[in-house]
């Protein structure tokens, strides 16, 4: 039995062409598309939402707008000359980062709609 018969060849092309389209890209944009679709519905209901939430995975921090240390205190001895030069976040924008940051805190969020 020959492996490419004659027509059988166009077939087996078109069957591979096929099943490449079927792609992880593609599922994950139906995924994505789904469930923005589910968050959108759900949303109103949910208190304090963020109307900028998104599923997308951001590890960049954006810090430019923060001042910097210049002077640092003596308590901190010889390893506080690490700190000069870091940025300046009160408890307020760290806990804002940390909860828009966290891929575990939203992933719990996303398990919320689930």
């Amino acid at each position: 039995m020959k492996l490419f018969a004659r027509g059988r060849a166009p077939c087996g092309l078109l069957l591979l062409a096929l099943a490449a389209g079927c792609t992880t890209k593609y599922y994950r944009k139906s995924a994505d598309h789904q469930v923005y679709s589910v968050i959108k519905a759900k949303s109103p209901m949910v208190p304090n939402m963020d109307p900028q939430f998104t599923i997308e995975q951001t590890n960049a921090v954006l810090l430019a707008g923060f001042p910097i240390a210049t002077n640092v205190p003596e308590f901190l001895g010889p390893d506080g000359k690490r700190e000069s030069g870091a940025r300046i976040l009160n408890l307020k924008q760290t806990l804002d980062i940390g909860i828009h940051s966290s891929r575990s805190y939203q992933s719990r969020k996303e398990q919320l709609y689930l």
